[in-house]
């Protein structure tokens, strides 16, 4: 410890470990012992700010390294709730780039029409349904009924009722269905790595 502050203030180290010399003064040699610093048994004092800054350096730089694991998902219902509704929200944008970081690398979009596999296929896909509904106006996408069927430390389970509604050629139209969704805790937050969606029976 008092090797690191000695370094930390320019001062070299001495072998008793319980003083260092003040390297910005010349040393000087008369026949008599060098001029030490004691340091003091005291704590030093250090600003709070200035401490909670240097804090704060120390544990990112640690959780970035590796040595310390990243803050944990608050694995509860209303955090996985608000996820699920978050994602339709930011959907609406069209904007994939707004949506990747909630997608697994690997992940499995089931639909009627066949599986999707991989962030970049479905970025394709959902671009390319994007462009065919460019004509659908007040388009909204939402979920009801979800349920929180499991949760446990690094992944949830949930179902719910998935809505898209809007007009085309001044035509209203509403389609429900029913969705599942996979979540994983990834790199320190929340990912989709399976949604399945298809129609109610009978429908």
């Amino acid at each position: 410890m008092f090797k690191t502050l000695c370094k930390k203030f320019g001062r070299r180290f001495s072998a008793s470990e319980t003083s260092c010399e003040d390297s910005s003064m010349p040393v000087r040699s008369f026949g008599r012992a060098k001029p030490k610093l004691r340091l003091s048994p005291t704590p030093m004092r250090i600003s709070r700010r200035l401490f909670t800054t240097a804090l704060l350096y120390c544990i990112s730089t640690a959780c970035l390294a590796g040595d310390l694991p990243m803050p944990k998902v608050a694995m509860t219902k209303e955090p996985i709730v608000q996820f699920l509704n978050r994602f339709e929200k930011l959907g609406e944008s069209k904007n994939f780039d707004l949506i990747a970081d909630m997608i697994h690398d690997e992940a499995i979009f089931r639909f009627n029409d066949g599986d999707i596999v991989g962030k970049q296929a479905i970025r394709g896909a959902f671009e390319k349904t994007w462009a065919g509904s460019a004509k659908v106006e007040r388009e909204r996408f939402y979920l009801t009924d979800i349920q929180v069927l499991t949760i446990d430390a690094k992944s949830a389970t949930a179902t719910y009722t998935y809505h898209w509604e809007g007009a085309v050629a001044g035509q209203s139209f509403q389609i429900r269905g029913r969705g599942t969704r996979v979540l994983v805790v990834e790199h320190g937050q929340l990912q989709i790595i399976l949604e399945h969606l298809s129609a109610f029976p009978n429908q």
